[in-house]
């Protein structure tokens, strides 16, 4: 067998790094950012542990550049244009998007909410970089921004509590974060009830 060109080397490195920065985002998901280990990883992108520090050199290095690789991935523009579009009442919007939240499923967009939100949830901001912190609180913002018109549309069905809408959005987005960064066990659980719950806060 003929040895592998430079060019081909180089797509090889870059294959395996797009595979441990997906396995990142899923176990840091999963397990949250203060208990991931870079075994855990190693695992799940079925390498050595010591590989993965052939790429990364450590948490913090595979969770920023984990983040930067995902936000160009995943394209939440169309997903809010098509959800905008979609001839639904407010809370059906916002309950479609609960949904694609909490749901488990493997796309990659499902997975760079929750570990916003994870990592949003933080009791210390010194958990993560400075610069780590500001690509999630910026993507963050990008949510609000984008869950702002429904909202205002949920205000003018009169359904919506009639509040300053980022301070609701923020209130819900909290509550989603707090369901996402408790676990699966007992949000599967009691699913229905949670997303009831959650609604019914920032119902009118």
């Amino acid at each position: 067998m003929a040895p592998l060109t430079e060019e081909q080397l180089d797509k090889k490195r870059e294959n395996r790094r797009n595979q441990i920065m997906q396995s990142a985002i899923k176990i840091f998901v999963e397990n949250g950012y203060r208990f991931t280990k870079m075994g855990m990883i190693a695992k799940e992108a079925n390498i050595s542990h010591g590989l993965v520090y052939h790429y990364f050199q450590s948490k913090e290095d595979v969770l920023h550049e984990s983040l930067k690789w995902a936000f160009d991935q995943v394209n939440m523009t169309d997903y809010f244009i098509t959800l905008k579009k979609r001839e639904l009442s407010a809370l059906e919007k916002i309950k479609e998007f609960t949904l694609f939240a909490l749901l488990p499923n493997f796309e990659m967009n499902h997975y760079v909410f929750r570990l916003i939100q994870v990592l949003s949830s933080l009791e210390s901001v010194e958990e993560v970089p400075k610069e780590t912190k500001e690509l999630y609180e910026n993507q963050g913002k990008f949510y609000m921004e984008e869950l702002f018109p429904i909202f205002i549309q949920g205000q003018e069905e009169g359904t919506i509590i009639n509040d300053d809408p980022e301070k609701v959005i923020g209130l819900y987005l909290k509550v989603l974060s707090s369901l996402i960064a408790d676990g699966t066990e007992d949000l599967i659980e009691n699913f229905d009830w949670n997303v009831d719950r959650l609604l019914h806060i920032i119902q009118k």
